[in-house]
């Protein structure tokens, strides 16, 4: 999906308007781990910006449980620090070896 069809699914379905969503189109395929971008690409069939959210914290907890020796606990509080700092939790991801956070 290129980022012209997914910023007009975006304006289309979130019902906002294109600059902004550009915007959170670009963050969406150049900023999110892979796995957020399959998940928000395919909640925007059709569902809310909240469905897309949680399918994007389902496959980031499912890649901090995949390291090393992690345990569900531990993926538990990989994804709490990714979301109260995003970006201190895509360098511990990215330090872990989970996934670099980049296209």
């Amino acid at each position: 999906m290129t980022l012209l069809e997914l910023s007009a699914k975006i304006a289309r379905y979130w019902r906002c308007a294109p600059a902004q969503a550009g915007t959170h189109a670009y963050r969406v395929l150049c900023e999110y781990p892979p796995a957020y971008r399959a998940a928000a690409c395919a909640a925007l069939e059709g569902k809310s910006p909240a469905d897309i959210q949680l399918a994007a914290r389902g496959f980031l907890l499912e890649d901090a449980c995949a390291l090393a020796g992690c345990d569900a606990l531990m993926g538990v509080e990989l994804l709490r620090i990714y979301e109260k700092d995003e970006a201190a939790g895509k360098e511990l991801l990215f330090r872990c070896g989970a996934h670099d956070g980049r296209a």
